[in-house]
């Protein structure tokens, strides 16, 4: 199966989430050039300037976005997708691709926030937060939103079945690992924002 444009993956998975009535963790927007997510973009970052540097395309329930970010100097065809939490204590790139996004959902929106949370937290505490054990993060969160997508998705077997039968893709296997390293891989939205 050729690999799909990100325009294709997100056109599918957009067709995909109204046939099937995906949830996982967060709704998809309308245009994100809406005043009203340009405004929420500006309070949240609190750099209205650099607003246009941001695609968002989900919100979760408790107003955090879910964007793409294109910081300048970075190829017009990488798109990162970064967690931008309503609180500001989950900040960061968690995915380098829609296709990389699209294989962490099995685990809901709420694996790459947590996980976010502790990289955050070390990036702007380094001498009090907790080092970053993968395999004890792993531990403790993923079995939990595992569990918890079993339960408020009726519709994850079909996600799972689409993402590997229609996109030719695979549920991400080491999810923790793999959002620490784009959170490590990638600029930081802190540094960014603060320049």
């Amino acid at each position: 199966m050729p690999a799909l444009s990100e325009a294709e993956l997100i056109a599918a998975f957009a067709k995909f989430c109204q046939e099937a009535d995906f949830y996982a963790g967060f709704e998809e927007l309308g245009p994100p050039d809406l005043p009203e997510h340009l405004e929420a973009l500006a309070i949240l970052t609190g750099s209205p300037e650099k607003v246009t540097a941001f695609e968002a395309f989900g919100l979760t329930g408790n107003g955090s976005y879910v964007a793409f970010w294109q910081p300048a100097g970075t190829p017009a065809t990488q798109r990162l997708i970064c967690y931008l939490d309503s609180e500001g204590n989950s900040w960061g790139v968690f995915a380098a691709s829609f296709a990389e996004f699209l294989t962490l959902l099995p685990y809901s929106i709420g694996l790459p926030d947590t996980i976010l949370f502790h990289c955050t937290w070390l990036h702007r505490s380094p001498d009090s937060a907790p080092p970053l054990n993968v395999e004890e993060l792993t531990e403790q969160f993923v079995p939990m939103f595992t569990a918890e997508m079993a339960v408020e998705c009726p519709s994850l077997p079909a996600y799972v079945e689409w993402l590997t039968q229609t996109v030719g893709l695979s549920v991400a296997a080491r999810p923790v690992e793999q959002i620490i390293d784009a959170y490590r891989s990638h600029p930081n939205l802190d540094d960014w924002l603060d320049a």
